[in-house]
């Protein structure tokens, strides 16, 4: 894990004491790490919820074959094989 230093006004610094001290967090370094997982989770799922109203919006739903099945593993596979090539 790498530290990141940050300097924050007295009020603010204050705050971050009581939050770690009221969630039990141990350090306001801690209390800042968990606003900043919380952060990410929001953003995750916004995009999701994005995601999920872009396909409502895309048009009636139709039925997959087992062919379309078999083109996305396919894909899937494809990528993953992609993926281990660039790394």
């Amino acid at each position: 894990m790498e530290s990141l230093t940050v300097e924050l006004p007295e009020g603010l610094r204050r705050y971050a004491e009581e939050q770690a001290a009221e969630r039990g967090l141990g350090t306001p370094g801690a209390y800042v790490v968990a606003v900043l997982r919380e952060d990410q989770k929001q953003k995750a799922k916004a995009r999701l919820v994005a995601l999920v109203r872009e396909g409502i919006e895309s048009g009636p739903a139709v039925e997959m074959t087992p062919e379309d099945w078999a083109d996305i593993r396919r894909e899937v596979r494809e990528r993953i094989e992609q993926e281990h090539l660039v790394r």
